[in-house]
């Protein structure tokens, strides 16, 4: 399941699906699109109930940060599990991706 929501703060929050393969990605980018169009000045991918996740995905979230980096948006992994951040570790992701959690303000003032 793919939610959205809207805070104050003009920060969008998309929640990704516990599987985060290469099937969910059509629907996440759907979703990013439509944020895009709010113009808000953060967006976040909440990865709180990820359980898996495939190297299309983790492709697609760099692929996203640049896109969204180029409109001048910040973008940040927002929740990610221990086991996600070991993956983003083991990949060097944690160095190319922003990574935050539920309470970090650096979205809303990024």
């Amino acid at each position: 399941m793919v939610r959205n929501i809207t805070q104050p703060d003009q920060a969008t929050v998309i929640t990704a699906p516990v599987q985060l393969h290469q099937q969910a990605l059509e629907a996440l980018d759907h979703q990013i699109v439509q944020a895009l169009l709010r113009r808000p000045a953060a967006l976040a991918l909440d990865c709180a109930e990820v359980q898996t996740v495939d190297s299309a995905s983790l492709n697609w979230m760099l692929a996203v940060q640049n896109r969204v980096t180029l409109q001048n948006i910040t973008f940040s992994i927002r929740n990610a599990s221990p086991l996600l951040r070991d993956v983003f570790k083991a990949t060097r992701l944690d160095k190319k991706l922003k990574l935050g959690d539920a309470n970090s303000l650096e979205l809303a003032h990024a």
